[in-house]
């Protein structure tokens, strides 16, 4: 079987293999706070609800003490002994509600070594709790030894479980380095095989064997493809460790070696107190309100700075919905869109007409505040329309929509007619554009091989300002034909309105203002 390629279908060929070879980035998105506090939290086999909300600070104690602890001198009313019930009763029961409510959504059950644990961990809690309340008062003692001491367990066990979630993230880190560098190998032998293709499309020696590389150039786009986003999610995961790495630092050792501490004192006052009673009492009620205190100053340190900029941005918002200052910050807004369009603007590369670029900034200076707005307006319409020219252009060139191409510039050349607009006005219509280069090559391509209709060729021979800005920016295939020059009276704003879809039967229907 013969296969064979037009002259256009080449060319494309051609700027699809030059375009696999751009150089690309990867964007790096850090995970939400709430998002990376799950996941962290997750690390924990086992913690009920109350120790995961302060994570081995010690309150754990504290917690015991209003079930137990006092209750060792026999001075604890019987609501605050009912109350340690109610909290372990609803630690106890919060799981199950999770499950139920993930059946009752029809969501996915939340099955998983972490709830699991943590509910047998709240089952003895809570079975702590009602021995305390029903027990004798001479079965306390040993009751209370036994909630101190799996309380220290269990900071003991946050203690290491941070260092070896520090060691498995440190590991994760090594190995995304190496599976980061084997992608990263794989996606430059594609790249490799995309700059042959693209020598061997423009080696006239090769032409025979032109429509196979055509072939070619589709499957490898696609791995090219997938392999960039192999890559991405693998940067992704090592910014993701990274982040937990950060996360996992000296000061949640510093939080759980206090913890640990605390709990190890009201261990030892609860053990003390089966023999001494008064010094054990006074031992526990001082780790106990060592932790609190710890508590109180972790959370005024973390919370203050959030507290004052709330403050102060409620301040601010306050401060400018007064009518004083409605008009000057009006003003402000106006002057920061000028600055940012003029910026924008000269951004996008465009350079030949700076005049242009700070009409807003002029509008300003000669206009009303309210018609200033109301222009600004209008060119930011003006701006989404472009902004739609472009994007329609660049799915022609993707899809390789040849009478697309070619009607975007003879309806063109009908409106650059209608407006009188300059060559100026036309060159930066054209550099507004991503893929002005390509429509370019394609039209030049399809009128060597005369595949534009005679219409189109004398409606891109109409305007001689339009022809000779076609034929300086690489269309040779286009005959030039002499013609006066028209000064033009209005810039840019020809073009929006009559261009955003490209479609002969509703671009007619336009008229620009």
């Amino acid at each position: 079987m013969i296969l064979d390629v037009t002259d256009t279908e080449l060319l494309l060929a051609r700027a699809q293999a030059l375009e696999m070879q751009k150089p690309f980035s990867f964007v790096l998105t850090p995970l939400p706070e709430d998002a990376l506090a799950m996941a962290l939290l997750e690390k924990v086999p086992f913690l009920s609800g109350f120790l995961r909300s302060i994570d081995g600070t010690g309150v754990a104690v504290s917690k015991l003490a209003y079930i137990k602890g006092n209750e060792l001198a026999g001075e604890i009313s019987s609501g605050f002994r009912v109350a340690g019930v109610i909290i372990a009763l609803v630690d106890f029961i919060r799981i199950p509600l999770m499950f139920l409510a993930a059946w009752l959504l029809n969501r996915p059950l939340p099955v998983t070594l972490s709830h699991t644990g943590r509910w047998l961990y709240s089952t003895v809690v809570l079975g702590l709790a009602l021995a305390g309340v029903l027990a004798p008062i001479t079965v306390a003692p040993f009751i209370a030894l036994a909630a101190g001491c799996l309380a220290f367990a269990v900071s003991v066990f946050v203690f290491v479980k941070h260092f070896y979630d520090r060691y498995q993230t440190k590991q994760a880190l090594r190995q995304s380095i190496i599976d980061i560098d084997k992608a990263e190998s794989k996606l430059r032998v594609l790249l490799r095989e995309a700059q042959q293709l693209s020598i061997l499309l423009h080696d006239p020696k090769e032409k025979t064997n032109y429509p196979y590389y055509v072939i070619q150039l589709k499957p490898l786009q696609e791995k090219l493809e997938r392999r960039k986003e192999k890559l991405q999610s693998l940067y992704d995961k090592q910014f993701e460790n990274l982040q937990f790495m950060n996360e996992l630092g000296w000061s949640g050792v510093r939080d759980k070696t206090v913890g640990m501490a605390i709990a190890m004192a009201g261990v030892i006052g609860l053990a003390l107190a089966l023999f001494f009673p008064h010094i054990g009492l006074v031992l526990f009620a001082i780790s106990a309100a060592a932790s609190g205190v710890y508590i109180i100053g972790l959370v005024t340190y973390l919370l203050t700075p959030i507290v004052i900029e709330k403050f102060r941005a409620k301040f601010a918002m306050e401060s400018t919905r007064t009518d004083e200052l409605q008009p000057l910050i009006e003003k402000q807004e106006l002057a920061q869109v000028a600055n940012l369009e003029e910026l924008n603007f000269f951004d996008s590369g465009v350079t030949e007409d700076r005049n242009l670029a700070s009409t807003s900034l002029t509008m300003l200076t000669l206009f009303s505040e309210k018609e200033a707005i109301e222009t600004l307006r209008e060119q930011e319409q003006h701006r989404k329309s472009l902004e739609q020219i472009d994007k329609n252009l660049s799915t022609y060139i993707e899809r390789q929509d040849v009478p697309k191409i070619i009607y975007f510039f003879s309806d063109m050349a009908r409106y650059t007619q209608f407006h009188q607009a300059t060559e100026g006005d036309i060159i930066i219509f054209l550099n507004y554009f991503t893929n002005t280069e390509r429509a370019l090559q394609v039209l030049n391509q399809t009128l060597r091989n005369n595949e534009v209709t005679k219409q189109d060729v004398d409606q891109l021979l109409s305007y001689p300002p339009l022809t000779r800005v076609l034929i300086d920016r690489g269309v040779t295939a286009l005959p030039y034909q002499s013609a006066h020059f028209v000064q033009s009276s209005q810039a840019l704003n020809w073009s929006a309105a009559c261009m955003q879809d490209n479609d002969p039967e509703s671009n007619l229907k336009h008229l620009t203002h």
